[in-house]
């Protein structure tokens, strides 16, 4: 895991993992396209108080979508915000969250902004010298999919010293 050191004197500091990190290929059944999903998972300071988010950015991988329909069933993340003493320190949770994504990732066939469909922790209160960092798991169960509900679990954003 990284380490971002935000400067003192920034009101905001930003870290995310990768997208490309958290990307997954869902085959769908049927006529139903093929679509790529990608997910930043980070941590942000603010006003001395810090809060985890996960956008999520996806694009149908075919020429063409034969069948607009329903692709899932369910599509909810669950984001956490969690802490540690030192970097070598036992990590706990310091929040999280549910969301169901599963309306938003059905109305479109591709959505390029992660702003737009974002799970977002209200801002905690810090410990100045701890390490935070956000991590988060997506269950979801595919429509007319026969593996019933499955899980992906996000790779976290870098550790961040506040």
């Amino acid at each position: 895991m990284l380490i971002a050191t935000p400067t003192a004197t920034a009101s905001e500091a930003l870290t995310c993992a990768d997208t490309e990190v958290n990307s997954k290929d869902f085959d769908l059944p049927g006529k139903k396209p093929a679509t790529e999903v990608h997910a930043e998972v980070c941590t942000e300071k603010v006003d001395g108080k810090i809060h985890a988010s996960v956008g999520f950015t996806w694009q149908i991988l075919d020429d063409q979508a034969l069948d607009q329909g329903q692709r899932w069933d369910s599509f909810t993340v669950t984001p956490r915000l969690k802490t540690r003493p030192s970097k070598d320190g036992t990590e706990t949770v310091a929040a999280q969250m549910r969301c169901d994504l599963t309306k938003k990732l059905n109305s479109t066939l591709a959505n390029a902004d992660a702003e737009s469909v974002t799970c977002g922790l209200p801002a905690q209160n810090i410990t100045p010298g701890s390490l935070y960092f956000a991590d988060a798991s997506v269950t979801f169960t595919i429509h007319d999919g026969k593996e019933g509900m499955e899980k992906w679990e996000l790779t976290g954003s870098p550790l961040a010293i506040v």
